[in-house]
């Protein structure tokens, strides 16, 4: 029973967000967001809020060069809300210090607010004192 209460004891439940940016018509971003350096992050869940949902949306591990899809994607596919986010098929591991970029190309041909939050765990290695 110690060593589970010990494993728990390292998951913490954290979001990483992109800064709320506006989009002119049109126009192609990309968002880099840090792994803290002591923990891996695992992406289970991604919610998002726009203005106007037609954009396309690619995931990429810079570290590995992985994507998360196989191609872009329209935001309104992903970009579920906070009572009904969009559940990855399995979870997504970003390992310590690595940088998950996001890529947003608006399509909608007019400005738009977007902001995408992926949401998951850090997983600290050994026990987590939290002091």
């Amino acid at each position: 029973m110690q060593a589970v209460q010990r494993e728990l004891q390292n998951i913490v439940p954290y979001v990483m967000s992109t800064v709320r940016t506006q989009f002119t018509a049109l126009q192609a971003l990309t968002f880099t967001l840090q792994v803290p350096g002591d923990a891996d992050f695992e992406a289970r869940y991604i919610t998002g809020t726009a203005t106007s949902v037609v954009a396309n949306v690619q995931i990429l591990d810079a570290g590995t060069r992985q994507m998360l899809f196989n191609r872009p994607i329209m935001f309104a596919m992903i970009a579920g809300t906070g009572a009904q986010p969009y559940v990855l098929p399995a979870p997504a591991l970003f390992v310590r210090n690595s940088c998950i970029q996001v890529d947003i190309a608006d399509l909608s041909n007019s400005a738009n607010w977007i902001t995408l939050e992926i949401h998951g765990f850090l997983l600290y290695p050994g026990v987590l004192n939290r002091g």
